[in-house]
């Protein structure tokens, strides 16, 4: 998934979204992210360690999605 994929919600835009829906698309997306590296990382990173970051994974996709249209 792409931040230009994410980017649109639907006919809208994510920057018309309130905020609680844009936060929603974030995390959604940091879930795939972590889902992503669990499947793939073979050096044994944790659930746990991942879900620890969720919070900082989806504040720096909200930052990129704010300034992708």
């Amino acid at each position: 998934m792409s931040i230009e994929a994410i980017s649109k919600v639907g006919e809208n835009s994510y920057r018309k979204l309130i905020p609680a829906a844009q936060r929603g698309v974030a995390v959604g997306a940091a879930l795939e992210l972590i889902q992503s590296r669990i499947a793939t990382d073979s050096t044994g990173t944790s659930l746990e360690t991942e879900l620890s970051k969720l919070s900082q994974y989806a504040d720096k996709i909200q930052a990129a999605l704010a300034t992708a249209e």
